[in-house]
């Protein structure tokens, strides 16, 4: 994760200072401003010059790993006393090095909580399904979101598993909920993920970051082939399946069982939720509440 989607999950989704996250991550506050205005990356940099703590890596990792909560303070008197005495780096030098290490070091674990807060959380994920349109059988991917607190369901049938159905589903799905959540939790697949890394760690694809920062929106990977961490979009996944696509249903185009599904996943508010027993449509108008309200 880099500067551009921390300064905007920060700012942008959990509304902290631009003055608190420009003293963490040692920038200016103009630097900070303007990444909080843009909803785009920015552009690709040249390869960077070694820094002057890159000699230290070591013994920074180290500390921070044993003492989370230590200071960039404590730890420049620490490399002094302890590594190298004659070591000079201004304290802003200092906090952005080490912001970036404990980033890093201690990144923020994805888990599945038994209790949700309204606008927490939203999964979201493909499944396929088959349809006969206009009296051919077809195969297609279903995209599925569901808000974790409230069981508030979207769905949509493309012809493809690809950023652009991925990219048009979040949105109209958003877009129906009427905001955004915190999170979402997502799986490992190739058009978000370029490489699984060690622990939660995942090398996204440059496409799929620019459009959640622009967002603001935090994406959780589940575990490799742990379903379990996505249970929520899972158990959908079935429910639609049974209640949709069993038998194979029969529509005259693509568009006319998008407008089924959206009318079935409306309608579906009036079930009463599986663990709560209440309402959907009452947890759902409490979650709206919650949810940030989408870019302009």
């Amino acid at each position: 994760m880099d500067q551009w989607e921390i300064i905007r999950l920060r700012c942008v989704r959990d509304g902290e200072p631009v003055k608190v996250v420009a003293r963490d991550l040692g920038l200016a506050r103009n630097t900070v401003r303007k990444y909080v205005r843009s909803q785009q990356p920015p552009g690709i940099i040249t390869v960077a010059r070694p820094r002057l703590l890159d000699p230290y890596q070591s013994h920074i990792d180290q500390w921070l790993r044993s003492s989370p909560r230590i200071t960039a303070k404590r730890i420049g008197t620490l490399l002094r006393e302890r590594v190298d005495p004659e070591l000079r780096i201004g304290e802003r030098a200092l906090r952005q090095y080490v912001a970036q290490r404990r980033i890093l070091i201690r990144p923020k674990e994805a888990f599945v909580r038994a209790v949700y807060a309204p606008g927490d959380q939203v999964q979201f994920d493909f499944t396929p399904v088959q349809a006969i349109i206009a009296g051919v059988l077809m195969k297609l991917e279903l995209f599925v979101m569901r808000l974790s607190y409230s069981g508030r369901l979207f769905a949509r049938a493309s012809r493809r598993c690809d950023q652009l159905a991925l990219f048009t589903g979040l949105l109209e799905g958003l877009v129906a909920f009427g905001g955004l959540p915190r999170e979402g939790v997502f799986d490992n697949a190739k058009i978000a993920v370029t490489r699984v890394l060690r622990g939660r760690n995942r090398e996204e694809n440059r496409a799929f970051r620019a459009f959640c920062g622009a967002l603001a929106l935090d994406i959780q990977f589940a575990a490799p082939a742990k379903g379990n961490e996505k249970g929520g979009v899972e158990g959908a996944n079935g429910y639609l399946e049974d209640n949709v696509f069993r038998p194979i249903p029969h529509y005259a185009s693509l568009g006319e069982l998008n407008a089924a599904l959206a009318l079935f996943c409306e309608r579906d508010q009036e079930r009463l939720h599986s663990t709560h027993r209440e309402p959907i449509a009452d947890r759902f108008a409490r979650e709206r509440e919650e949810l940030r309200p989408l870019p302009t």
